[in-house]
Parts: C-alpha cells; structure tokens; sequence
C-alpha cells in the first residue's frame, strides 16, 4: 500500500521506520528523536517514490531515504548525525541541474539536506553522475558511493562541481573527473 502523511508525527522511539509498496507523501513536519528510516517501493517492484512535500524531516541521529525516487519540492531534511539517500532498486544516480538519470537530486533539493555527513548512493547505485554541483560549508564530509555490480562508476562530467567540505567517492568500477572538480576539504577516491 501507500502512506501519506499529512499531520504532524513526533516519534519518540529510538528507531523510527516507515515502509510502504508504493509511494510515500510527507507533507508537514516529521520529527524523530533518534533515527529515522523510509523506504517506499519496500517490495522493489519499481512503483513507489518518496515524496517530501512540505515543511521538515527532522532526527536526532540518522536518516535514511529510499525510494524509486526521493523527491524533496519544498522540504529540508536535517540530521544530528547522518543522511544517507539511495534508490530501492538499482538505479543510476544524477546529481545536478543537468544531470537526467534514474534517481535524480537537483541542485535545489541538494541545498535542503543538512546534517554532518551525507552520503548518496551505496550498494543500489549503478552510477553517480555530479554535474554543476556547488555545495556550501552546512555539511562536513559528503560520500558518494556507486556500489551496485563491478561496473559501478562516479563521474564528474560536463560543467564544474565544487565541495566546500570533505569529500569521499567510492567506485566498484572507476572515477572520471572530466570536469574541474574544486574541494576544500579532504579529497579522497576509493
């Protein structure tokens, strides 16, 4: 089935989870105290995005976003430790204005997402595509992670990306840098 979410929820416990076979709408603040899970397209039958619609996602510990696609419109997502964003299924990556992919996080969405450490992608991401990506100083360390079968690639391409923070890319495959790739942090390729 399906979850929307339309009032107000406050979970108090120490793991939060929400899980549906189809879509899951949030619209309104959703506050957690310690971790925070959701997962729509839970039976990986390709028919269920995670949409947040309006006002906050907020834990004190982790979030964890998944989906067919997580689609962020008017909401900020924030964390006391870390949010990691992955597609359900095995899906291409595009980070960017420009980037047109299976599960794609504009720029926009991508200024939303504030927590110490983020990390996109993992073992569903068959490819991570940053285009004209600039992130700002509200995250430490960013890890991009393309883990999904032996030909699993990140790749830098078409117009430049800056990191003002960390920044670690984990590739099965490989790393392309095509494009000028500015980091004031920690740079590091796995």
């Amino acid at each position: 089935g399906d979850i929307d979410l339309n009032a107000p929820i406050i979970a108090t416990g120490l793991i939060n989870v929400l899980e549906a076979d189809g879509y899951i709408d949030i619209n309104g603040f959703n506050a957690s105290l310690g971790s925070l899970s959701i997962t729509s397209d839970f039976d990986q039958n390709s028919s269920g995005d995670l949409t947040l619609e309006s006002g906050t996602v907020n834990a004190s510990t982790t979030i964890d976003l998944i989906g067919e696609t997580v689609l962020f419109n008017n909401t900020a997502v924030t964390a006391g430790t870390q949010i990691h964003i992955q597609p359900r299924n095995n899906s291409d990556i595009g980070l960017g204005d420009f980037v047109t992919s299976d599960f794609d996080i504009d720029q926009a969405s991508l200024n939303k997402i504030i927590a110490p450490t983020v990390i996109i992608g993992g073992s569903t991401a068959t490819s991570v595509t940053v285009e004209n990506v600039n992130m700002a100083t509200n995250i430490d360390l960013y890890k991009l992670q393309a883990l999904s079968g032996t030909d699993a690639d990140v790749s830098f391409i078409n117009q430049d990306s800056s990191f003002a923070e960390n920044l670690t890319v984990n590739a099965n495959n490989g790393i392309l840098v095509d494009q000028n790739l500015t980091n004031l942090g920690v740079l590091r390729f796995d």
